[in-house]
């Protein structure tokens, strides 16, 4: 039944995705399922040979020095096409692997929930999904603000330039949506991870609360009393504790698969930022420093920031996903730090602290890298550095 809410609940969300090819499209049978991977993966191909083309085209214009269209001056960059060719990469990798695993992946959150929540809290997954779909509103309304700010400042008044830019823009979008999808499943895990750490925090504010009462009161309670009192509580959860230790290890199951999932997408997300970020920041301080476009370059810096912005978005949330497994640790700590806790429910803690530590709720794409703020820094200072040998190197 959990299962069946669940997909019930987070599908709107996948709905939406779906529109644009990127989500489960459950009501198409197996033919029509094939039919229209097939469709798609023919598109993301297509833009390729045409991504390719052009490169090849501004190659041959740029050798010989020809003049050419505005419009095809536009797409003389190499990092604008080179970035939009890792669009399409990433589209492709999506249609391929991503999609193929999410049933895979709400099943293992749908184990967890029937073990840790005797009634499922499906405001989670609503709230979960009113963030995302509000969050795929407001990132399309910048996007597209963003490219028609672009067409003017370049020329670009008619409808058709504008709808043929942003077009061209559209593959972008689409990776805005996978960030979405990574960002959602590493929320509900942070959800889930939430509700382990405050089962444990309610132990330990369960037994000081006891302590605090018996002082007021002025009862006296024997030290073998209170060992019984515990005791009999801490009896009473000891299963509970085995409960929560199969459930970090479902949750770490879940995170292995959605890692593993969107592994490739994030390593192409990541070197597409780099580029683009680069390659906006390079052109925004040339305007800047040849005095003939000031609002062309308070562009290009709003696409760097955006850029930049939207990938300290995903960081912080798999830091925060980190930070609240690590907290598991703290916790379970405080717990056994009381003297009169039963050594066998201890013995299942320190398992459960082995357990964490052992398998620590950390995302690595292909393992190249962790994704947590500190590759932010890294991020912003790679950028910085090649921005400044392009510079050097015009200079």
């Amino acid at each position: 039944m959990a299962e069946v809410n669940f997909h019930l609940t987070v599908k709107p969300l996948f709905i939406l995705s779906s529109i644009f090819g990127l989500g489960p499209v459950s009501s198409f049978n197996r033919y029509q399922r094939n039919i229209y991977t097939c469709l798609k993966i023919l598109w993301t191909l297509i833009w390729t040979l045409s991504i390719i083309a052009f490169m090849v085209f501004d190659s041959y214009v740029t050798t010989n020095q020809l003049t050419i269209h505005p419009v095809a001056h536009q797409l003389s960059s190499i990092l604008y096409f080179s970035s939009l060719f890792l669009a399409c990469i990433i589209n492709l990798l999506n249609n391929i692997f991503v999609r193929n695993n999410f049933p895979r992946i709400f099943s293992k959150f749908c184990e967890a929930d029937k073990t840790l929540l005797s009634k499922p809290d499906f405001i989670i997954y609503r709230r979960e999904i009113f963030v995302s779909i509000k969050d795929l509103i407001i990132i399309a309304i910048i996007t597209v603000f963003t490219q028609i700010g672009f067409c003017w400042v370049n020329g670009y008044h008619s409808i058709v330039h504008i709808v043929i830019y942003n077009a061209e823009q559209f593959p972008f979008f689409l990776n805005t949506i996978v960030t979405l999808q990574f960002k959602f499943w590493v929320r509900q895990l942070n959800e889930r991870l939430k509700i382990i750490n405050n089962y444990l925090v309610k132990h330990t504010n369960h037994h000081q609360t006891e302590i605090i009462k018996s002082f007021r009161t002025n009862k006296v309670v024997s030290f073998i009393e209170y060992t019984d009192i515990s005791s009999r509580e801490f009896v009473k959860h000891a299963r509970n504790i085995q409960w929560l230790r199969h459930v970090y290890s479902v949750l770490f199951d879940a995170k292995q698969l959605v890692n593993s999932t969107y592994a490739v997408p994030n390593v192409c997300q990541l070197i597409t930022c780099y580029v683009t970020c680069v390659g906006a920041l390079y052109w925004g301080i040339d305007a800047v420093s040849s005095h003939t476009g000031q609002i062309q370059a308070i562009v290009f810096f709003v696409v760097c920031a955006y850029a930049l912005l939207l990938l300290a978005w995903v960081l912080l949330n798999c830091h925060r996903a980190r930070e609240e497994a690590n907290k598991i640790i703290v916790y379970i700590q405080k717990v056994s730090a009381n003297p009169s806790f039963p050594q066998f429910i201890e013995d299942d803690l320190m398992k459960f602290v082995s357990q964490v530590r052992d398998t620590p709720i950390e995302f690595t794409p292909c393992g190249l890298f962790t994704l947590n703020l500190s590759l932010l820094c890294g991020t912003i200072g790679v950028i910085c550095t090649y921005s400044v040998i392009m510079l050097q190197i015009k200079g």
